[in-house]
């Protein structure tokens, strides 16, 4: 389904159908002309849809838009979100929907736009029950290890 012209509106409605159509194996929604609001409805999505494994948006030049399926429910699930602009007022959005997704145990945030106060606010938002969980933020080639993370492992 890649390269339709989908828009935020017609992913939305896509994704609103996902955790009904028996797919196993990659759905590719790339080049569809989305924003941020589809990677935020995408995570706000994920809570719903136990046989994802793995998603991953990049809404840089790339425009990928990717979510891979098992067969049956996975125990956990990995999201990377690139290059998706995220503005302070899409912090809350985004935390209420990874509090929600239980089953995530690796996020990966690359040159999204979230400055330290916005990445604090987020840390503080996201409410995870004790388990693992990863949390990576790259940007610019840089990765710097925050030690103090309560159980949560993150990289800047």
């Amino acid at each position: 389904l890649s390269a339709n012209l989908l828009g935020d509106s017609g992913l939305r409605c896509l994704l609103e159908c996902l955790p009904q159509v028996p797919i196993s194996g990659l759905l590719d929604l790339s080049h569809n002309s989305v924003s941020q609001e589809s990677a935020l409805y995408l995570v706000e999505t994920l809570p719903s849809c136990p046989r994802v494994r793995e998603a991953s948006v990049n809404l840089g030049s790339e425009q990928s838009f990717r979510i891979h399926f098992s067969r049956e429910d996975q125990a956990g699930k990995t999201l990377r979100l690139s290059e998706c602009s995220f503005r302070p007022e899409h912090v809350s959005r985004l935390a209420t929907g990874l509090s929600q997704s239980l089953q995530l145990t690796e996020l990966t945030l690359t040159q999204c736009c979230l400055g330290q106060k916005q990445l604090a606010i987020l840390l503080s938002l996201v409410g995870r029950p004790a388990g693992l969980f990863s949390l990576r933020l790259h940007k610019a080639h840089r990765e710097t290890v925050l030690p103090q993370t309560g159980g949560l492992c993150f990289g800047i």
